[in-house]
């Protein structure tokens, strides 16, 4: 055997090395893809239950203040505390849907989906004024923000002094 037989045989043991190679960095690609997006939802379920117990929890607070439209100012302080914890959980499970959207991770179907129950959630002027309070102070995407203002508020015309401007409150 000649010295170019011996390099053509090493041609091809390299290239199929380096096909070996790209089959098995896509199948461990594939497998951390479904890895994250299973750790995605599981934070996702894991924020969602978070504010949900803390919505039950609360509910003798929250439910009263959410039904008759009380203005911020017109609120002790138990139940501010109660109604910017609540506001917070609500737009932190909304902006870690956002992210995995954003990445990938969830389909616009699915964050469609998740983006109309909230937006039925925060479609009063109490939410509005948590967010418009509470957005300077938390470190939300510059996206998250711009998503926020056009997305879930943008439609809403609100008078934080009445339910809704336009709206008849939804019982």
């Amino acid at each position: 055997m000649n010295w170019d037989a011996i390099g053509a045989i090493g041609e091809i043991a390299g290239a199929a090395g380096v096909i070996l190679t790209l089959v098995y960095l896509t199948s461990q690609l594939r497998q951390n893809t479904r890895a994250l997006r299973t750790s995605a939802y599981q934070m996702y379920n894991e924020r969602t239950d978070s504010f949900w117990d803390f919505q039950a929890e609360h509910a003798g607070v929250l439910g009263p203040l959410l039904e008759q439209g009380v203005p911020y100012d017109a609120l002790d302080g138990a139940q501010k505390i109660v109604l910017d914890a609540s506001m917070m959980k609500g737009f932190n499970v909304l902006e870690g849907m956002f992210l995995n959207h954003r990445s990938g991770i969830v389909s616009d179907s699915e964050f469609r989906e998740k983006v109309e129950g909230f937006r039925v959630s925060f479609r009063n002027p109490i939410s509005y004024a948590a967010w418009r309070r509470l957005a300077p102070t938390m470190s939300f995407t510059a996206e998250f923000r711009h998503f926020m203002e056009t997305e879930i508020y943008a439609t809403q015309a609100f008078d934080e002094r009445s339910w809704f401007v336009g709206f008849e409150k939804e019982t």
